[in-house]
């Protein structure tokens, strides 16, 4: 081989080695993905959330907009919502438009549920600030967790989560996520 071909049959190899090590990467990646999905699936459907059905809910102090101190049961006696949010958590605006929306103080997405209690992961000022925006209004219970005690106690890993206790603080069921509901038009109110 001669000059021009032995650089360009270097430089080939060259190529075919860096493409052997990215595709050797991306398989390795996508190895480990696999097993964290795996270990999702087997952990819960992929809740956010380290508490089982039917397990009393640890009773944790929360504190009010004006700075009083709540325990969680507090809200004992009533199928509750504690909807976990954190105010820079875009599904959580949306969810906080949906609760605004609702005819109800006791909504989220209803399933039984006699009252929510909103749980802000953020500072009051910032919990505020997104209360005003959203138009929550005075007949929502808002309490902040700025210290996350919630997301230790309770094992929450993400916002939004919902966690709906029953009337004695027993775990019914858990959610992470929030997709809003599509919104109704005139034709599909039509056709129900």
């Amino acid at each position: 081989m001669s000059g021009i071909w032995l650089v360009s049959h270097i430089a080939l190899w060259v190529l075919f080695l860096v493409i052997a090590i990215v595709l050797v990467s991306i398989l390795r990646n996508l190895g480990v993905l696999a097993e964290a999905l795996q270990a999702l699936q087997h952990s819960g459907g992929g809740a956010s959330i380290k508490l089982q059905s039917g397990a009393g809910v640890p009773d944790l102090p929360l504190q009010t907009l004006q700075g009083a101190t709540i325990r969680t049961s507090a809200f004992a006696g009533k199928a509750t919502a504690f909807v976990i949010i954190s105010p820079h958590c875009r599904p959580c605006h949306d969810l906080l438009r949906h609760v605004t929306a609702s005819a109800s103080a006791a909504d989220p997405l209803d399933l039984g549920v006699q009252q929510t209690v909103i749980v802000s992961t953020g500072a009051r000022d910032e919990t505020q600030a997104l209360l005003l925006q959203h138009g929550v209004g005075d007949d929502r219970i808002v309490m902040i967790d700025s210290d996350s005690r919630v997301a230790q106690e309770w094992g929450i890993t993400a916002t939004p989560t919902m966690v709906i206790v029953d009337r004695v603080g027993k775990l019914i069921r858990q959610s992470a996520g929030f997709v809003a509901p599509p919104a109704r038009t005139p034709e599909s109110v039509a056709h129900t």
